[in-house]
């Protein structure tokens, strides 16, 4: 083998997120350890990892940036007693959990966003929401629906939604996201408004639900 190491085809583990297939010989990952999956046998040679080298140093450089960011965040949250647990996410370089009153949301930059966060939430059901949502008739529970799509969509402040998994018939799960927020625009005061953004939009769906389920709620000024 002259030296070099032949990589067959199996699952690997390797520091750096090297990863080899037919197509692209290399890709890049946050630095963290990962699965490889290659699809023929490959052969590294002192000269292959030579024309590869400034592409580590490039991976080298977005990891460092990923981790920097990353405490960054972890440390605003803190700061503002979000109590924030790193959840394990295959697709994210890191996802953080927080609870806002009691409501779940996520901070997450994704393996698709080299320099960019967003905040989600994820809205389920419960059992007493899905009776408000089955107590519709056909045409009040089309007219939730309408309404709540436009105005999730005129909410500028929001990036994306998903309503699962078959509206109006089927309503189980409310997705709610903030726009993406670049690392150049990235500051505290952006992240924790960004929080507000999407818990306001979460209990906008849940107030929402339960004005079209005819339920009536008393209101205290706090």
């Amino acid at each position: 083998m002259g030296g070099g190491i032949r990589i067959v085809k199996a699952d690997y583990f390797l520091d750096g997120s090297l990863r080899m297939r037919v197509d692209d010989r290399i890709m890049f990952g946050d630095g963290s350890t990962e699965m490889i999956y290659l699809e023929e046998p490959y052969m590294l040679t002192k000269q292959s990892l030579n024309v590869f080298e400034p592409l580590f140093m490039v991976t080298k450089i977005l990891s460092e940036r990923i981790k920097e960011t990353k405490e960054k965040i972890l440390g605003w949250l803190k700061e503002e007693s979000l109590s924030p647990e790193d959840v394990a996410d295959p697709n994210a370089y890191f996802n953080f959990g927080v609870k806002v009153s009691g409501s779940p949301l996520h901070v997450v930059q994704s393996v698709g966003a080299i320099d960019g966060v967003i905040v989600g939430a994820n809205l389920i059901l419960t059992p007493t929401q899905m009776d408000q949502l089955k107590s519709m008739d056909g045409k009040t529970r089309q007219e939730f629906f309408w309404d709540l799509r436009l105005a999730l969509l005129k909410n500028n402040r929001l990036g994306d939604f998903q309503i699962k998994p078959d509206p109006p018939d089927s309503i189980q799960e409310v997705f709610v996201s903030s726009r993406r927020i670049f690392y150049d625009a990235l500051t505290k005061d952006r992240l924790i408004n960004a929080i507000g953004d999407v818990y306001r939009a979460v209990m906008m769906v849940i107030w929402m639900l339960e004005r079209y389920a005819g339920v009536s709620r008393v209101m205290t000024d706090s």
